[in-house]
C-alpha cells in the first residue's frame, strides 16, 4: 500500500478498510480495480517472516487500483497458502 499517496492514513487506517477510509472521508471514487492471485515459492524476505521448519509455498496478491483523480496504485501481498481461504468480494 504507497501509504504516500493517501493523506492522512493512519496505522488504524490500515489495520481496518483503507478503501472504506479513502471513499468515505476522502470522498474519491474508485473507478475499478484489476486483482491477480498466485501461488509462488517464498523468497528470502517471505521466509524470514513466515517462520516455518520446512519449506511453505506462498500466495502473491497484486492488485492495481484506479482513482476518478487519475491516480493509480499497485499494492503487493504476500500470504502463506496454509493460512486460511480467499474470498473475492466485488461490489461495483
Amino acid at each position: 500500500m504507497p501509504v504516500g499517496l493517501v493523506p492522512g492514513l493512519t496505522k488504524s487506517h490500515l489495520e481496518g478498510s483503507v478503501f472504506r477510509y479513502v471513499q468515505e472521508t476522502l470522498g474519491l471514487k474508485l473507478m475499478g480495480s484489476y486483482r491477480v492471485v498466485r501461488a509462488m515459492k517464498p523468497g528470502e524476505l517471505d521466509n524470514s517472516i513466515f517462520t516455518a521448519n520446512r519449506p511453505i509455498r506462498c500466495w502473491r496478491w497484486s492488485r492495481l487500483s484506479i482513482w476518478r483523480m487519475a491516480r493509480r496504485w499497485i499494492a503487493h501481498c504476500h500470504y502463506r497458502y496454509d493460512h486460511g481461504g480467499i474470498i473475492l468480494v466485488n461490489n461495483g
